[in-house]
């Protein structure tokens, strides 16, 4: 019996190691499979919020697609249309600071020459915007920029230039 009992024991001793073994591989797996539940968590949440991100994106789009189809301006639109009111707000006020100017040069010169061959009204309708050589130079100057000069050629003496705001114009009798 003794021998039964040794070999018992010896049966015993390995079965208790094997145990230990399953009991270290069971709790290693049992670690994997939280790591992985949770990852999978993470991912799922990750995936409901891109989701929802999406589902946004889908609701304004669909938005802007039907304002677009019913007539209503885009914001782009709309931004891009406020700034062509400002330029032309700009534009008009620049044709009437020439307006003044021409105005302004006719009473000092008492003559409507320069109005008359370089009105931009003369130039849109196709008519010539130089039908003779002027008596007049404007130069204008943006600060620190070069002189620009128009109509195009510089006559010999000018007078004293009249500066109004960034024009210098000069006459030449």
């Amino acid at each position: 019996m003794s021998q039964k009992m040794q070999a018992l024991e010896k049966q015993n001793a390995e079965w208790q190691s094997e145990n230990v073994k399953l009991f270290q591989d069971n709790r290693n797996l049992s670690r994997a499979l939280q790591l992985q539940d949770e990852q999978s968590k993470h991912t799922i949440v990750s995936l409901e919020k891109k989701i929802q991100e999406l589902l946004n994106e889908k609701a304004l789009l669909t938005k802007h697609n039907e304002a677009s189809q019913q007539g209503v301006p885009s914001i782009a639109y709309q931004q891009l249309l406020a700034e062509y009111r400002r330029l032309y707000t700009y534009y008009s006020a620049a044709r009437l600071e020439i307006k003044q100017l021409r105005e302004y040069i006719d009473h000092i010169t008492g003559s409507q020459h320069f109005h008359q061959t370089h009105s931009p009204v003369n130039s849109i309708a196709g008519q010539s915007s130089i039908s003779s050589p002027s008596s007049y130079y404007i130069e204008t100057r943006v600060a620190n920029e070069p002189a620009q000069q128009h109509p195009g050629h510089v006559p010999a003496s000018p007078t004293q230039p009249i500066i109004v705001g960034e024009f210098q114009i000069y006459y030449y009798p």
